[in-house]
């Protein structure tokens, strides 16, 4: 159904069309996942976040070409979660959210751990 992608052109594409996308991100040490990380291509600007982190924030004039959001997924090895037909959007969104929120359980408490571990 849903494929992991670095395909970083087609996901600027997905987001300026509207389309939200949910991804890995590292961060602090720990590969995060969040759901409706993507945001909707606002007011000329793409954000990437999930419970209140703004990985990427880009405003209007750095989203002319896909060449800055490349940069910066690159820079925080960001996998899209893509869907491998376009059929399959908006059949599977609400299934990949309820997923993704699960994992998302699941991470925070290997995070924890693994914090734990550390001190």
């Amino acid at each position: 159904m849903f494929e992991l992608s670095r395909d970083y052109k087609k996901a600027f594409e997905l987001i300026k069309k509207g389309d939200r996308i949910v991804c890995l991100v590292d961060y602090q040490g720990c590969r995060d996942v969040a759901a409706n990380i993507a945001s909707k291509y606002n007011h000329g600007q793409i954000n990437i976040s999930a419970r209140g982190i703004s990985y990427i924030y880009l405003f209007e004039d750095q989203v002319e070409t896909s060449e800055m959001f490349e940069k910066e997924c690159d820079r925080l090895n960001v996998e899209f979660f893509l869907p491998v037909s376009e059929e399959m959007i908006v059949v599977s969104r609400d299934r990949l959210e309820e997923s993704v929120m699960t994992v998302l359980e699941a991470k925070d408490a290997l995070c924890r751990r693994k914090r734990a571990i550390a001190s």
